[in-house]
């Protein structure tokens, strides 16, 4: 996922990737490998639009467009983690896409069930959206 993507974001679903183990560990050569086999983004239009120049609403203080997603990952092993994480496109440099989350977030599928719905649970976090 590293690198740069000009244009649009596209799915990827069936990718394939990999994590090593933290160095911190002391362990080499494990590295799990697994595939993308679904995701969901945020906002799926902002992942379409074109990059923003000089117009942005925010003037000075913005620092570009950043793309949050959620990913379902199977491991070779047959275990299944989701992954969040986000790609960033700076304001008016004219670039692209750059995957953003240096340590993203993974975990089982029910560690993600309590801590979203703990997190959906609490109105007060969003009563700006009301």
């Amino acid at each position: 996922m590293m690198g740069e993507t000009v244009g649009p974001l596209k799915s990827r679903i069936g990718n394939r990737v990999k994590h090593p183990a933290p160095k911190s560990t002391g362990t080499k050569g494990l590295t799990s490998l697994g595939t993308i086999k679904d995701e969901v983004w945020a906002d799926p239009e902002l992942c379409a639009s074109e990059a923003h120049r000089d117009d942005c609403a925010n003037g000075d203080g913005c620092w570009g467009d950043y793309a949050c997603f959620a990913q379902l990952i199977e491991w070779d092993n047959g275990e299944r983690e989701i992954r969040l994480g986000y790609y960033y496109r700076p304001h008016a440099e004219g670039r692209g896409w750059r995957y953003g989350s240096q340590m993203t977030l993974s975990m089982s599928p029910s560690e993600a069930k309590t801590l979203l719905s703990e997190v959906l649970s609490r109105a007060d976090w969003f009563k700006s959206l009301a």
